[in-house]
């Protein structure tokens, strides 16, 4: 892949990875996988280490699906954005006005 000489343009191809997996898709997988570490802890009795082979499979498969669409996470943010309530909008007596 070239290389982009322009620092905006890179810095929006080229998402921030940690250890070749996007940041927030790599959070998610910790987060996800100490709910389940600390849930096995002390409700049954197990050893989080149980759980250390699939957070390494989990991340990965992430790598896989990385590096097939390298823009996963930003398709993820464009989709699960939510149109912003208007700030054009006034309280009256019968409920909610637009004012332009």
């Amino acid at each position: 892949m070239a290389v982009l000489r322009i620092p905006v343009l890179s810095a929006v191809a080229y998402a921030p990875t940690m250890l070749f997996v996007p940041i927030e898709m790599a959070g998610v997988n910790i987060a996800v996988h100490v709910c389940f570490m600390l849930l096995s802890l002390g409700l049954l009795g197990l050893s989080p280490v149980i759980f250390l082979p699939t957070l390494v499979a989990g991340h990965f498969m992430m790598m896989v699906l990385h590096s097939r669409d390298p823009h996963l996470v930003a398709l993820g943010r464009a989709r699960a954005s939510w149109p912003q309530s208007s700030k054009n909008l006034a309280g009256v007596a019968g409920g909610v006005k637009f004012v332009p």
